[in-house]
């Protein structure tokens, strides 16, 4: 392990990394345009969707009259816009023509459905035709309205009235008071996944940018006159950290003054808290150790390249592992106690962001969040040691980017 021998030098190093970035105007910048942007972006998409006009046009194609006029009052009524449905027979002209021509037209239908029914075995085949290929809510909407179809056709059949068919398409409500709002409670473990995700990747990034800065500088060779090595690249670790950790908490503090006027507008709409102080005391450990490993990393890469153009694409050492954690969210969302959500959240590299989702929604045993602190801690330790060799070797290196076999060779320098 390295060996640092006068934390004072370490501490004036993470000060003059810390007061330097935090007394730019851009910091105050971002700190607070971006709880603006995702607030205005928040608020215009949730207008959107419940303002716009989001009825589908569509058209039914059936030699079946009664199936058809059964499905139309189906679909006209789903929710939570209502389709508006023309009805063809197949037996009209060029039927199919037409509306190939129509689904062409800016102002034309959204697509149609066409309906077969073999005779031999008495059962109907559906076929849709849309504008989009991309409209699967529309194809989901039209999949359930024609399954409702079904069952109230067979429910005729069977003797059941008009009255006991209709209550069939009566949305169920479930309660899920007792565990909080499943909606919330989504939104904030995505809200603390998504801040930890950008500070790691951001803040990351820049300790790598400080390193080429500094070497492209020659201001290494003046603070190498009071400080080892091993002993500047913790300290810039650390005040680089520090601007991270700053941002987060205003983000937090702004979001805690939002719940809290939320919850005085409207005293029912949180059941229990969002977000107990368990989960924040790990969000804070998890973000903590994640910046670290991946900063440790991050200087290494700054290390050994020395411009901007270099280090680009080396950057996917660092957002390749956060990429697929970010891939994974909604299935760990929705299963966070399976065997995979398990095992690739013991992936140090992964842990930091998978296991705060995971315990954001549920219940997770001590004991795996323990084991993961603790293989965090150890990959940390040790990419800090590998970083420290190469960083110390490489600093007052200048010209070619070094190879593998001479990266390989500076680990072995002691």
């Amino acid at each position: 392990m390295p060996k640092w021998r006068y934390p004072r030098s370490v501490c004036i190093i993470a000060a003059r990394e810390y007061i330097e970035r935090v007394s730019a105007r851009s910091f105050a910048i971002v700190t607070l345009l971006i709880p603006v942007a995702l607030c205005t972006f928040l608020y215009v998409s949730t207008y959107l969707a419940t303002h716009a006009n989001t009825k589908p046009h569509i058209a039914i194609v059936s030699s079946e009259r009664d199936f058809a006029l059964a499905l139309k009052r189906q679909l006209e009524i789903s929710k939570p816009n209502g389709f508006s449905v023309d009805l063809y027979s197949e037996s009209e002209t060029n039927v199919i023509q037409d509306l190939d021509k129509e689904l062409k037209k800016k102002d034309g239908i959204a697509g149609y459905l066409s309906i077969q029914r073999d005779n031999s075995q008495g059962k109907r085949s559906f076929s849709y035709v849309s504008k989009s290929t991309g409209d699967l809510t529309t194809l989901e909407r039209l999949r359930n309205g024609i399954q409702q179809a079904d069952t109230n056709e067979l429910l005729l059949k069977l003797g059941a009235s008009s009255a006991e068919m209709a209550e069939t398409a009566i949305p169920v409500k479930i309660d899920t008071k007792s565990n909080g709002s499943n909606r919330i409670s989504f939104s904030i473990a995505m809200t603390l996944f998504l801040l930890m995700y950008t500070t790691i990747m951001l803040y990351g990034m820049n300790t790598a940018r400080s390193v080429i800065e500094e070497k492209a500088t020659r201001l290494f060779e003046v603070m190498l006159a009071s400080a080892s090595a091993d002993e500047i690249l913790l300290g810039k670790i650390l005040g680089v950290g520090a601007v991270g950790f700053t941002q987060v908490t205003v983000w937090m503090a702004l979001a805690a003054m939002g719940a809290f006027a939320v919850t005085v507008l409207n005293p029912g709409v949180f059941t229990k808290p969002p977000l107990t102080a368990g989960q924040l005391v790990l969000f804070v450990v998890y973000f903590i150790l994640g910046f670290f490993l991946y900063s440790s990393i991050a200087a290494a890469l700054g290390a050994v390249t020395n411009t901007e153009q270099e280090l680009q694409p080396l950057s996917i050492v660092l957002s390749l592992p956060l990429s697929f954690c970010f891939l994974m969210t909604f299935y760990v969302a929705s299963a966070p106690n399976s065997t995979l959500a398990e095992c690739l959240s013991m992936i140090p590299l992964f842990s930091p962001l998978l296991m705060i989702l995971r315990v954001s929604l549920a219940a997770i045993p001590k004991w795996e969040v323990a084991s993961t602190i603790a293989l965090m801690l150890a990959s940390t330790c040790i990419m800090l040691w590998v970083s420290s060799r190469i960083y110390r070797v490489s600093i007052l290196m200048y010209g070619k980017r070094p190879t593998l076999p001479e990266i390989y060779h500076w680990l072995k320098y002691s």
